[in-house]
């Protein structure tokens, strides 16, 4: 987790100067709800990102997918199809923004999930070039490297597999992005 958390500060540090609770995560959740939700940006319409994740985002978009027809544990899993609407695909329930919940320095998926919205709606949030880029490299990183062991969590007994396949895609993942 130290590992995970040590790629958010370090995106965090270079481009959006995100120390705990940044004013701008909290301006986002203040006006979420004026946001158009029906007008959002998913990834794969990013060319840099469609070229260097094309095929790998499609087999984690079709993971994804299957996944959340399976019965989640907490209705809290639902947030998880954010990866779904990040690759450009549509959950089975259909297109669902909820509300942005707690922000905490311990929960760092919190943050994920502040990032992924931020990067949907992008083009309504005033965001300069660094913080978007900065926003793409942590989604891509979570999506990539991340996404599958997220829903394979609740699974304690595949927990040792998970974790060297987790080790094997960050290992890899320096060849996509160096800074990460």
């Amino acid at each position: 987790m130290k590992f995970i958390y040590k790629v958010f500060s370090t995106r965090q540090n270079h481009a959006l100067c995100l120390v705990q609770i940044h004013p701008f995560l909290k301006s986002f959740k203040r006006t979420e709800v004026i946001l158009i939700k029906k007008t959002f940006s998913a990834c794969l319409t990013d060319s840099y990102v469609y070229d260097k994740f094309g095929d790998i985002a499609f087999n984690i978009l079709d993971f994804a997918e299957s996944k959340v027809k399976e019965d989640l544990p907490r209705n809290d899993y639902r947030e998880l199809e954010l990866i779904i609407i990040f690759l450009g695909g549509t959950p089975s329930r259909g297109i669902i923004f909820s509300q942005p919940g707690a922000y905490h320095l311990g929960i760092w998926m919190a943050k994920a999930i502040y990032y992924f919205k931020i990067y949907l709606f992008r083009h309504q949030v005033q965001l300069n070039l660094k913080e978007e880029t900065a926003l793409k490299d942590i989604c891509c990183f979570v999506v990539m490297c991340y996404a599958q062991n997220w829903f394979t969590c609740i699974n304690p007994i595949e927990a040792p597999l998970n974790n060297i396949i987790f080790l094997k895609k960050i290992m890899s993942y320096k060849d996509i992005n160096p800074s990460i």
